[in-house]
């Protein structure tokens, strides 16, 4: 009978023991343990950009930021702002109660526009220009400057003819 309690006791102990397990894996899981930690979502509002997603953090206002930057072509990330009118950068050492949203800025990268043209700056004309993926730029017209010539136009490396350069293009050209 004495072997018999044995068994029924280890039985009992590898129940106990199984039962606080589960207990104790329920309430960290809860958030019941460590501090009563709740989870808050962070919104990340791109703003047409891409490369990061929505995060969690917990409830002691520690807010980690992804490591990855997000990303816009033809743009430079300006940071993490609390409005969406950009005009209140985001503060990270404050602790966090609640679900945020933070809005991406974007800053146009400036190109530069430069005509391959050396009578040009002679005649006292600027050959150095700058411009943006938002503007629409029409390339200048050197024939309107240097009487009795004929200008046959603009050529892009390629060996297309171009007129302007479209909204929406990026890089450093040469004409």
């Amino acid at each position: 009978m004495s072997v018999e309690k044995k068994k029924v006791m280890n039985k009992g102990t590898k129940f106990v023991v199984a039962f606080i397990a589960a207990v104790l894996l329920a309430a960290l899981t809860a958030g019941c343990v460590g501090g009563n930690a709740e989870t808050f979502t962070v919104t990340l509002e791109l703003n047409g950009g891409t490369g990061v997603r929505a995060q969690d953090f917990i409830d002691d206002g520690v807010l980690v930021l992804p490591t990855e930057i997000p990303s816009k072509e033809g743009y430079v990330f300006g940071g993490w702002f609390t409005d969406n009118s950009l005009k209140t950068k985001a503060d990270f050492t404050v602790k966090y109660t609640e679900d945020a949203v933070f809005y991406a800025k974007w800053t146009a990268e400036v190109y530069t526009l430069s005509y391959n043209l050396s009578d040009l700056a002679e005649y006292g004309v600027n050959t150095e220009f700058t411009y943006t993926v938002e503007d629409k730029v029409t390339l200048a017209d050197p024939a309107r400057i240097k009487d009795g010539y004929e200008f046959l136009g603009w050529e892009a490396e390629n060996g297309e003819s171009v007129t302007e350069i479209p909204a929406g293009s990026t890089g450093d050209r040469t004409f």
